[in-house]
């Protein structure tokens, strides 16, 4: 939407042949604290999938940024502390 190629979320989600819902959802995302989504890039290749899931994130977009990185570590334990270091 920032280029101009899309108008709106409902025409963003038309290209991609997808619900606008799921725009909505996918976008949420950027909510996220900023801490957060640096470990998130941070992890290593290979990284279990289970440890970080679109699933696990949507509802911490709802809380305020250090709630969210409260809620981050009590669901996966050090994965702030251990940027780029992987999770166990």
């Amino acid at each position: 939407m920032e280029s101009g190629e899309a108008r709106s979320r409902a025409d963003l989600a038309r290209q991609e042949g997808v619900s606008a819902m799921r725009v909505t959802q996918v976008l949420a995302l950027l909510d996220l604290h900023p801490e957060i989504q640096n470990a998130i890039r941070a992890l290593p290749s290979g990284s279990p999938e289970r440890c970080v899931s679109e699933r696990r994130l949507r509802p911490l977009t709802q809380l305020p940024g250090r709630e969210q990185i409260r809620e981050i570590e009590r669901l996966v334990p050090g994965l702030i502390t251990r940027k780029g270091r992987g999770v166990a």
